[in-house]
């Protein structure tokens, strides 16, 4: 995303390993938000939309998923660019 945008005109989409079936999805920041899961198209899929904040500076911003035992933890980075 770029500079001066707002991370909840977007919608992510997460993949990888298949998640847990009860996760909770973070924005990693000052303060920790909760993230919207809008859906979740199969097990390694799970497509969020994060809280309202605007990507101020260029650098990464950090999206942690977990599950509700904590045994399951990611982190998914997004890039924050000028152009």
């Amino acid at each position: 995303m770029r500079v001066g945008e707002d991370f909840n005109e977007f919608t992510f989409l997460l993949t990888g390993e298949p998640f847990p079936p009860e996760i909770t999805v973070f924005v990693i920041g000052v303060q920790s938000e909760q993230a919207e899961i809008l859906s979740r198209a199969s097990p390694a899929e799970i497509e969020i939309r994060l809280p309202p904040r605007r990507a101020d500076a260029p650098g990464f911003s950090f999206v942690r998923v977990t599950s509700s035992d904590s045994r399951f933890s990611n982190v998914v980075p997004i890039e924050i660019r000028r152009e």
